[in-house]
Order: structure tokens, then C-alpha cells, then sequence
């Protein structure tokens, strides 16, 4: 149960901080609390004849910075394994982190829970009769399990912190802390690494990028030191550069809606290919196997169809023209003449197979 005091700010313990105070968001909070007093009080637990402090750095230097003795306190009962995992899930839920700080807080976390719950722990004495009979009585959340319900992370996210700050050594992480390089991703770079080759790989990064930074200004400098034509020159080709970039920005959606056609016309003929191979896949397996004889060996049934087939249009055709012959010597007959008629044979090959047909049942 807590109780809500006020303390003595010389009577709090600091010791051992995981993360130290803030000077910008001290100075911030010290305004703030001289305009609307300290709103959330600090977290405390009892250490002998003071306190050691859970949560609430900040306020503390911000307090003694606005000029207060005292401070609003929340007083905890609890063990020092405890309030290390208070304080980290404190900072784990409610500030803004680096990935190096996340890493850190991660990893006392996790020591400081396995210390209390050993059972949890990898490779733990799972034998003795002690931790068996813990775990029946008190069946335990694994660290990762407890820490993403304690701070709202997936257990994914948790793994792969500990995992940062577990292999990452403490002056790596030191070094590390607050630079460009204060990212995920770098710290999974530097984990793969031995411990000496961590320090030497982030000393050699740090001071590649100071130096880049020092061309960097130089660079600047000298072109303040340009004369003024100079610089008009280059502000009228930057502005030039702008305006191509507006006008490509402009015409991409037009451009992005051709390269989506050309892509769908592209995506129909690889199908209408590969459709293609597929028909003939069967055929180039029996000829490689057999050569044309394979092909077309067991084919004669489709051929007699297709025979059939052409048999019956050529039939209709020849009808067709005995038809057209029939009526046009009718036609001539009764007087009409239409010289049409005339040049419809003449304009049909003498080879045509048809006319085989027709002049049979002339």
C-alpha cells in the first residue's frame, strides 16, 4: 500500500540510476512547476533512514532547481530487485526513448526479474526441489510475457531489446547513446561483434562521421565566403532544380498510370505465353522423349476429325456453289444477266479442291 508524503529532497537516494536527469526537461518542468505547482508526484520506496527513488528524476532536479526542500512523494513497499523493475517500466511505458536506453532498461529488467523469479530463467536449476515446488505453487509469466504485459510491447519486441542490451556491451552502449548511431538497426550490427570489436567498430563510426560533419561545415563556410554572384548563380539553378522536381511531381500520377498499363499489357502477354507453352509442354516432352513419330503417335482419331470437319464445310461449300450455278442458268433463261456471275468462277483458283465437288454433281 503507498503512502502520498512530503520528503526531503536531500533524503532521496539516487544511486544506481539506471537513467539520469534531463537538463532540458528539467529546466522545462521547473516552470512549470513554479506556475502550476508539481502535479504528479514522485515514487519512493524506504532505504534505512531515507528513501530511494523509484521514479521521478526529473522532477526531483526540477524541483530543487525552482528552489523547493521538499517534494510530493508516493512511498512503496519494496525490495530493491523491485523497484529496478518499477523504475524501468516506468521509463519503458512513459518516456521517450533511444534504442540504446530501450536496450538497457530491457536488459536490468530482465536480470533483475530472473533474480527474483530464477525459475524463469534459461537454463535455470529446473531440478531442485525448491524451484519445482515454486512452480507448482506459483506458476510464473516468462520474462518476455511479463515485461510486454507490464509495458504494452509485443514479446517479438521485448526478445529483441534483451537481446541488444545483453550483447552490446556497456561502454558500446555508452558511446552509443545519444549519437546518429542510436538506432536499432546499428545495434544489431554491433551485437554480431566481439566486446573489444564493439568499441573499436563504434570509436572508428563516430569518428567518421565527426570528420563528416567537420566537411560538412567547411563546405558550409565556404559557400558563405562565395561572392554574390556566385550565390545568385547557384540559388537560380537550385530554384531551377525545384521547379523540375514540382513539374515531375506533378506529371507522375499521368506517368505512373502509363507504366501501370504498359505493366498489365506486359502481365497479358506473359500469360497468353505461358498459356502457349503449356499447350504444346505435353508435345515438346513427347518429342524429345520419341521425336515427330512420338508426337504424333495415338493422334489419328483427331486427325479423322478433323478430316470430317473439312469434309462437311467443303460439302456445304460445293452445295452452295451447285446452288448458285442452278439458279444463274435459270436466271439466263428467263433473259437476266448479272456479270458477276460471270467472273465468279474465273476469280476461284482452277485448283480450288471444291470445284471437284461441284463439277461432280453437275
Amino acid at each position: 500500500m503507498d503512502i502520498l508524503v512530503d520528503i526531503p529532497l536531500d533524503d532521496i537516494d539516487q544511486s544506481g540510476r539506471i537513467r539520469q536527469a534531463d537538463p532540458v526537461q528539467v529546466e522545462a518542468l521547473s516552470k512549470s512547476i513554479l506556475e502550476v505547482g508539481l502535479l504528479n508526484p514522485i515514487s519512493v520506496c524506504r532505504s534505512g533512514d531515507g528513501y530511494r527513488l523509484i521514479a521521478g528524476g526529473n522532477r526531483i532536479e526540477a524541483c530543487r532547481l525552482a528552489g523547493f526542500h521538499e517534494i510530493k512523494a508516493r512511498i512503496f513497499d519494496m525490495t530493491d530487485l523491485e523497484r529496478v523493475i518499477a523504475e524501468c517500466d516506468e521509463n519503458l511505458c512513459g518516456t521517450k526513448l533511444s534504442a540504446s536506453e530501450v536496450a538497457l532498461f530491457t536488459v536490468k529488467r530482465k536480470e533483475a526479474y530472473e533474480a527474483i523469479y530464477p525459475e524463469t530463467k534459461h537454463g535455470g536449476d529446473v531440478r531442485s526441489i525448491e524451484s519445482q515446488s515454486l512452480r507448482l505453487e506459483n506458476t510464473v509469466d516468462r520474462f518476455t510475457a511479463n515485461t510486454a504485459s507490464a509495458t504494452g510491447q509485443s514479446e517479438r519486441t521485448v526478445q529483441l531489446n534483451a537481446e541488444r542490451g545483453e550483447k552490446v556491451i556497456a561502454e558500446a552502449l555508452g558511446l552509443i547513446r545519444g549519437t546518429k548511431f542510436d538506432t536499432g538497426v546499428y545495434l544489431d550490427k554491433i551485437k554480431r561483434l566481439s566486446p573489444n570489436d564493439q568499441v573499436t567498430a563504434v570509436k572508428r563510426d563516430l569518428a567518421n562521421l565527426r570528420r563528416d560533419e567537420v566537411n560538412v561545415t567547411r563546405q558550409q563556410e565556404m559557400k558563405a565566403s562565395l561572392p554574390q554572384s556566385v550565390k545568385d548563380s547557384e540559388a537560380a539553378k537550385a530554384a531551377a532544380k525545384t521547379t523540375r522536381k514540382s513539374e515531375l511531381v506533378e506529371a507522375y500520377p499521368e506517368r505512373v498510370a502509363e507504366l501501370e498499363e504498359a505493366a498489365r499489357d506486359l502481365e497479358a502477354d506473359v500469360a497468353a505465353l505461358k498459356a502457349e507453352n503449356e499447350k504444346f509442354a505435353s508435345m515438346k516432352a513427347l518429342f524429345m522423349r520419341g521425336g515427330y513419330e512420338a508426337v504424333i503417335a495415338g493422334k489419328d482419331e483427331e486427325i479423322r476429325a478433323l478430316k470430317t470437319r473439312v469434309a462437311s464445310e467443303s460439302e456445304a461449300k460445293a452445295s452452295y456453289l451447285r446452288s448458285s450455278e442452278f439458279w444463274k442458268a435459270k436466271a439466263k433463261e428467263l433473259g437476266w444477266r448479272d456479270t458477276r456471275f460471270d467472273d465468279q468462277r474465273e476469280q476461284l483458283a482452277d485448283d480450288d479442291p471444291f470445284f471437284a465437288i461441284v463439277d461432280a454433281g453437275a
